[in-house]
């Protein structure tokens, strides 16, 4: 994953960045080390581990694969891990398809 921190999610010349390839999301269940390094989600109360907090979803990110990826280079995690996008337009990072997987 790849963060923007210090930038809004709104932000012109973040969403601008990539066009509609890349969609923004946040995760307002992250928690955060001081080095600004995801280290794991709140719990059922809301808190973070020791050392760690959770920003609020002020940390935008946008997922990067460097390994092939079925779903695109830019595709969102799936369910509750895809995180939020701003506003209520469609989201253009999650993958549409169905995937059979050859076991």
């Amino acid at each position: 994953m790849f963060a923007a921190s210090g930038m809004s999610l709104t932000d012109p010349k973040l969403v601008g960045w990539g066009g509609r390839l890349m969609q923004w999301h946040v995760h307002e269940d992250l928690c955060w080390s001081l080095a600004e390094i995801a280290v794991g989600v709140t719990d059922a109360a809301g808190k973070c581990p020791a050392g760690s907090i959770n920003a609020g979803g002020d940390i935008p990110m946008v997922h990067v694969w460097i390994t092939p990826n079925e779903c695109g280079p830019f595709a969102a995690l799936a369910g509750r891990s895809a995180g939020q996008v701003a506003g209520d337009g469609p989201r253009v990072d999650q993958c549409a398809a169905h995937h059979h997987h050859m076991g």
